[in-house]
């Protein structure tokens, strides 16, 4: 068997300010990997430092340092930060805009920034493989929402099939982005034959507890930074009504932690083939989840005194939708479970009573 020699590798991350590229960093150091975080403002570095003592102590070794280019679409800049790089893994993705301009300012820049580092990395002879976060959006169309085909067993091979047909909102818009992204990097390999391959990690709904959010004397978190995006929405059923979701959710969560190890997982290549797609969902073997149902379960199960007191009013709402997908190869190549959505949503409920129990000064 091919041993895999971390001392011989140096790594590329980008999005480590977010909520999966700052777990995939943490994972990565700890594993002991060389990192070259990419961020766009010297700024990020500060609050790299103020969120984890071990990311600050890590910059002091040496073990990580930070590349600071503003422009994500720069390739002259990001051919240079990936000089003596061997893997990239790519996090990072266009800002959200709200625009009815839905191909200038959402779909173009998804294609043109991984097509950026695509093409920056295929001038770096170093680099022998490149990990991308994509989504499992992709595996369907947008109008999939509105008629679910909730029986058919959707795998790592499917591809929206709609990518021709105009968005008609920015949720839409997004949909066709990350999809066709997906399918630049897929075109990319077939085109240019350069000397890396690639693996796109297919991640669902992404919940989890949140490491940025640890408090400590330079990192004083709140709730509103918590509830943000998924978060809040997965949180919703359990909160007042204004905190319901305005639109259903999949029923594939994942946690963070799975996705950002799957990431730091895929660059063995002695372990990950390369040129493949892996599906990242939890509870895909079972009924799926029901949002409302389960969150409420789980509440009324580890955490009765905060649902008798009201702290948790339960009266939010999320829809749910069910998603039949399919995560055995990915858990026959990563070798292990993902894990399941009680203990992976117990994590997010408890950090999100701990900063509370901190705003109050309890």
């Amino acid at each position: 068997m091919a041993f895999h020699d971390i001392s011989r590798e140096k790594l590329l991350i980008t999005g480590v300010s977010g909520y999966v590229g700052f777990k995939t960093l943490l994972i990565s150091l700890s594993r002991g990997y060389a990192i070259r975080a990419l961020v766009r403002n010297d700024s990020h570095v500060t609050d790299l430092q103020n969120r984890s003592a071990a990311l600050s102590a890590a910059l002091k070794s040496g073990q990580l340092e930070v590349a600071v280019v503003p422009d994500f679409l720069n390739q002259e800049a990001i051919y240079t930060a990936l000089q003596g790089v061997t893997v990239l893994i790519h996090i990072a993705s266009p800002l959200a805009v709200q625009t009815e301009k839905y191909q200038e300012e959402i779909i173009q820049p998804a294609i043109s920034m991984v097509t950026t580092f695509l093409e920056a990395a295929a001038r770096v002879s170093t680099v022998k493989r490149v990990v991308v976060t994509s989504s499992m959006v992709t595996l369907i169309p947008f109008e999939w929402n509105a008629n679910p085909d909730s029986e058919r067993l959707y795998n790592p091979t499917d591809l929206n099939t709609t990518l021709s047909k105009p968005p008609t909102s920015p949720m839409h818009a997004y949909w066709t982005s990350k999809a066709l992204a997906r399918l630049a990097t897929r075109n990319f390999i077939e085109t240019h034959s350069p000397d890396f391959d690639y693996v796109n990690i297919l991640a669902g709904v992404i919940i989890g507890r949140d490491d940025r959010l640890i408090p400590s004397p330079t990192n004083k978190p709140s709730t509103a930074d918590l509830l943000v995006g998924t978060r809040a929405s997965v949180l919703a059923p359990l909160l007042g009504k204004e905190a319901s979701a305005p639109f259903p959710y999949v029923d594939v969560p994942v946690h963070v932690a799975d996705v950002a190890k799957a990431h730091v997982d895929a660059v063995d290549s002695t372990r990950v083939p390369g040129n493949s797609e892996f599906i990242l969902a939890s509870d895909a073997t079972r009924d799926g989840v029901v949002w409302e149902r389960d969150a409420r379960a789980l509440a009324r199960k580890y955490f009765p005194s905060e649902v008798e007191s009201g702290v948790f009013p339960m009266e939010g709402s999320l829809e749910t939708i069910r998603w039949r997908v399919d995560t055995s190869e990915t858990e026959r190549v990563f070798g292990w479970k993902h894990v399941g959505f009680e203990e992976t949503m117990r994590g997010l409920v408890e950090q999100y009573l701990e900063i509370r129990r901190l705003e109050k000064g309890e």
